[in-house]
């Protein structure tokens, strides 16, 4: 049993829309690992962001997913996949 829930932003769902399939395909597979989030002790490419509380970066090809986790409520919210120039702006 997936250990959190996925919950999408508007913005994330959009740019997950926007994607070709393959590429589609391959994101959503990584999104969907992160039920079982432990940290980040993973087959995930996933770092913490510096200064940002409960804030990740997960590296899934070129694009980067950016999610924050809400421990007590047991939520990830995605909030953000971008290509990888465009994801730190």
């Amino acid at each position: 049993m997936p250990k959190y829930r996925l919950v999408f932003h508007r913005k994330a769902e959009k740019a997950l829309d926007g994607l070709d399939e393959k590429t589609k395909h391959v994101v959503l597979e990584d999104i969907l690992c992160l039920a079982d989030f432990t940290g980040l002790r993973s087959r995930l490419d996933i770092v913490k962001m510096q200064g940002q509380g409960n804030f990740y970066r997960l590296r899934t090809g070129k694009r980067r997913v950016m999610f924050a986790v809400d421990k007590k409520s047991e939520t990830i919210i995605i909030l953000k996949i971008e290509h990888r120039e465009r994801a730190y702006e």
